[in-house]
């Protein structure tokens, strides 16, 4: 059984928009094409007048007039528009969408007829309220949803809002105003170029003035949600909702995230999809508002110059040696013992175990063949394919046990030095050994430096700050790419990266997007269980460490922007010329619309690929603030709700893509931008 909103408990509002801000096209008792009795007026939007008026052959009902506001009476365009909602609008019968009924002319004035609605707008209740709780926004969007998913099989509506959502007496909950609607496949009244609706609310492709779909709707949606929810627009890099109130559930943070993606390709494809994955959140027990799946209806339902796109090139050159090992990277007393250690290893045994190679590479249609898990010096590493995933060139066959944890002592390894993990199925997977040192970790440049040199607000990069210095004291594994869809399929046989806007993500060799932490931290465990290692995903400060590798730039090349292309796949000219978001693009080319198959660009200083760009990498850290001071081996807060992101990706402006830069996402989150690389102690 269905059961109404009632919000009789808001109490009464005041009418925001009357005649007389616009002038009184009608007076009150005056009888419009001798039919309509005019009450009084009682709203308007943007285009219109609304007068509550008594229909004088149905026996006094009251019904709604809408006219158009006198400003725009002369507008032929204004003109047009109008008869154009009337006729959307009459074809549109639903329980959540206003009634319209006629189209008429009096006096050379154009109206049509509507419905009364008894209730209040939600732009009213908000501004009386502040906000809505988790359970009334739940019920309202439930029924804004039914009418979309209704709608749109024709139409999108391209403005909505808190002022065309209607919150009637008996809870019913209506859609307005399809005066900026278009019929879908239809262009009519849309001029290229014109962004139509209202702008705080618009998608980014609607303020580009490119074509609107169904998914501009449902992020428009998506900003009214979050208005509700904390009584703010979600402008800039905006705080989740679960921020301004802990008890808000981590699914509707992440709902928010899809609905309010950037780019349409990443948003839900329907209402009915954002229907779904609210009936999962309320299932799973985060709200106990089961009314919310009702639909709100309060009665019975009806129905650079563009370079090709280059081969994996850069790993046939000469790898950088890897850094000396300063202050930077690790005491020199350190180094010393680590020195004299092998020597006197040297002397001891005529000879240190030969560490087996790996085993005869498997059929390479994914280009990732490779071997059982082996270790060799840098040297032999900078010998090693070009294609990432595979071992070493030359190899000798591994005894299957080779792949279980050695029972004999292994030697310390160096910088430099690559450990090939067997994933089965002629797939593998390279470590690069990372060495002990220590940093300053944070940006160098202020928060106002940085807004002022990229692009947005000093508050978006408070938190790469302070800056301090973090020791890593202990050396550590780390791949040398991010993982890719052919390793993460060892895992996960059927997963799918997909695909964005037609250009595939689903490569082997491509890095595995639409992972979530938790996924991240299942494929760790599967990894770690197959191998009897412990793998991890890299601690935040871990993560700077490596990414830097002894450099103190904005990113471990330099800071120049200009020579990006050279080592990072970013949103660029390239992407700009397909995709056209709404954003800034580095001014370079990287020849890649898209992820661009681990390892194209060069590595770092440490032998690492794709530490900037190509996709955002989970850390293991929950979200916080920085230490004011001098830490060793930091793991982050204990509990969060959010977990670390850093490195930038293909789709993101280039002030996001530094090696200071963070990002912070619920556990849950999926996207074509997150994937992640590995580290193992």
């Amino acid at each position: 059984m269905e059961r109404s909103f009632n919000i009789d408990s808001l109490g009464d509002h005041p009418t925001l928009f009357t005649a007389k801000d616009e002038g009184v096209v009608f007076a009150a008792g005056e009888v419009v094409a001798d039919r309509f009795e005019v009450v009084e007026a009682v709203g308007g939007g943007g285009m219109g007048l609304v007068y509550k008026v008594r229909d004088q052959l149905m026996e006094g009902e009251l019904k709604a007039l809408k006219v158009i506001l006198p400003s725009l009476m002369k507008s032929e365009r204004a003109q047009q528009r109008f008869v154009q909602e009337a006729h959307i609008a009459q074809k549109l019968s639903h329980p959540n969408i206003v009634t319209t009924y006629d189209l008429g002319e009096h006096a050379g004035i154009r109206f049509l007829t509507m419905e009364y609605l008894d209730g209040h707008s939600l732009d009213e209740i908000l501004s009386e309220r502040g906000t809505l709780s988790l359970d009334k926004t739940l019920r309202v969007m439930a029924g804004v949803l039914e009418a979309l998913a209704y709608a749109h099989r024709t139409t999108i509506h391209r403005d909505i809002k808190p002022q065309n959502i209607f919150v009637c007496r008996d809870g019913a909950v209506k859609l307005l105003d399809f005066g900026l609607a278009r019929i879908v496949g239809s262009n009519r009244f849309t001029q290229s170029s014109a962004a139509v609706g209202t702008a705080v609310y618009m998608a980014p492709e609607q303020l580009q003035g490119e074509e609107a779909t169904r998914r501009a709707d449902l992020y428009s949606l998506g900003v009214v949600i979050y208005q509700c929810l904390t009584g703010r627009l979600p402008l800039g890099r905006f705080r989740l909702p679960s921020e301004f109130n802990s008890s808000l559930p981590r699914w509707l943070d992440d709902l928010l995230l899809e609905l309010l993606a950037p780019s349409p390709e990443e948003r839900p494809e329907s209402a009915k999809v954002v229907q779904r994955l609210i009936r999962q959140g309320v299932r799973e027990g985060e709200s106990t508002t089961q009314e919310a799946l009702s639909g709100g209806s309060g009665r019975s339902r009806t129905g650079n110059g563009v370079a090709q796109p280059r081969e994996i090139q850069e790993p046939r050159q000469r790898q950088p040696e890897p850094p000396a090992l300063t202050a930077k990277a690790a005491p020199k007393r350190r180094m010393f013992l680590i020195i004299a250690a092998v020597v006197m290893l040297a002397l001891a045994v005529p000879f240190i175990l030969r560490r087996e190679g790996p085993a005869p590479a498997g059929p390479e249609d994914n280009g990732l063949a490779g071997a059982a898990s082996s270790e060799t010096s840098g040297q032999q590493g900078r010998a090693a394919r070009d294609d990432p995933g595979q071992g070493p060139a030359s190899t000798t066959a591994a005894p299957a046990a080779s792949r279980q944890p050695s029972q004999q002592t292994e030697r310390q390894p160096t910088p430099g030095d690559i450990k090939t993990v067997d994933l089965g199925g002629g797939v593998t997977l390279e470590l690069v050994w990372i060495p002990p040192g220590d940093f300053m970790m944070g940006s160098k440049l202020s928060a106002e430096q940085v807004a002022s040199k990229y692009d947005g607000k000093a508050e978006y990069y408070t938190d790469e700050h302070p800056r301090h210095r973090v020791t890593i004291s202990k050396g550590f594994w780390m791949g040398k790419y991010e993982v890719t869809n052919a390793q993460y399929r060892r895992f996960k046989a059927d997963h799918s990266s997909k695909e964005y806007a037609g250009h595939s993500l689903d490569g082997d060799r491509q890095p595995a997007v639409y992972v979530s932490w938790e996924d991240a931290q299942a494929f760790c465990k599967w990894l770690s269980e197959r191998t009897g290692e412990g793998f991890t995903l890299p601690t935040e400060a871990q993560w700077e460490y490596a990414c830097r590798a002894g450099t103190d730039t904005v990113r471990y090349w330099g800071d120049d922007d200009g020579t990006m292309g050279n080592y990072a796949n970013v949103y660029d000219r390239t992407g700009k010329a397909e995709f056209n978001h709404p954003w800034d693009a580095a001014d370079t080319t990287d020849g890649h619309k898209v992820t661009a198959p681990v390892g194209s660009f060069r590595p770092n200083a440490f032998g690492l690929y794709d530490m900037i760009g190509n996709v955002l990498e989970w850390c293991q850290d929950w979200y916080g603030d920085y230490p004011s001071g001098s830490v060793t081996d930091p793991t982050g807060p204990s509990t969060g709700s959010y977990r670390v992101l850093r490195g930038g990706s293909w789709s993101l402006n280039p002030w996001y893509c530094r090696s200071a830069n963070r990002f912070r996402v619920v556990p849950g989150y999926r996207r074509s931008r997150l994937g992640f690389r590995l580290a193992r102690p």
